[in-house]
């Protein structure tokens, strides 16, 4: 699979998505409705990680899913951190801030796993 979906550990605080090589929108978007209802189903106030450290290249028209994405962002999620995501990636959520801002509030860039876990534990003590 180029996109999995895992908790980061047995406290499911913390889900992370993975994108592998090259992906589709096909499917990315069960991906989305999977974080959705696990992050919903959660006790717990929860942190979304996207890592595209080994991501080689987004689809085209990534942009056109953006309102889904608003739609399909659960309220339970306190921060949304993104890892080793390229420019053309950090360009697209800039613009879809217009079109998704549910999707894109909250979100933080980081190079790094370690940095997202320092970045939620920061977080969780301020």
């Amino acid at each position: 699979m180029p996109i999995t979906l895992q908790w980061y550990n047995d406290e499911k605080r913390i889900l992370i998505q993975e994108f592998t090589g090259n992906w589709s929108l096909d499917e990315y978007y069960p991906i989305i409705d999977e974080s959705f209802t696990r992050a919903e189903a959660s006790p717990y106030t929860i942190f979304m990680i996207s890592d595209h450290t080994n991501n080689t290249s987004p689809p085209t028209r990534l942009l056109s899913i953006a309102g889904y994405m608003n739609k399909r962002t659960s309220d339970n999620t306190q921060l949304q951190i993104v890892i080793g995501a390229n420019t053309f990636i950090k360009t697209l959520a800039k613009i879809g801030e217009k079109f998704a801002p549910k999707a894109t509030k909250d979100l933080r860039w980081v190079n790094t796993f370690d940095e997202a876990l320092n970045l939620i534990e920061n977080y969780e003590t301020a």
